[in-house]
């Protein structure tokens, strides 16, 4: 784990607005899990039938690395408009929930 720490230190550091987009999109699958994991699922179909569904694309989409960027870059994107909708469709009962070991007010 502390390498890992350390590779995420050095990704704020000399990158960070990618820090900032990956630390959002924690945030967002920290509150809609599976959402994200449904735009994650769709994004990998969506790779895999890139071809089918855009045969006569140009030179330049067809390398698989820059293909693999699109498709991320789609997966942030989609998950950053969908989260504020989620938010509002989210019962506000589950937003306003306390914990049970907060003591409640007795009324006499």
């Amino acid at each position: 784990m502390t390498v890992l720490g350390k590779v995420w230190e050095f990704i704020e550091t000399t990158v960070p607005i990618v820090g900032k987009i990956l630390g959002s999109f924690y945030h967002i699958y920290e509150n809609h899990p599976y959402m994200v994991l449904i735009i994650l699922a769709l994004g990998i179909v969506g790779y895999f039938v890139w071809n089918r569904w855009w045969p006569e694309r140009p030179e330049f989409l067809q390398n698989r690395a820059l293909k693999s960027l699109c498709v991320v870059g789609a997966i942030v994107i989609v998950a950053h408009i969908a989260s504020p909708i989620a938010d509002l469709i989210r019962p506000q009962a589950a937003v306003t929930a306390q914990p049970a070991s907060v003591d409640q007010k007795k009324a006499p």
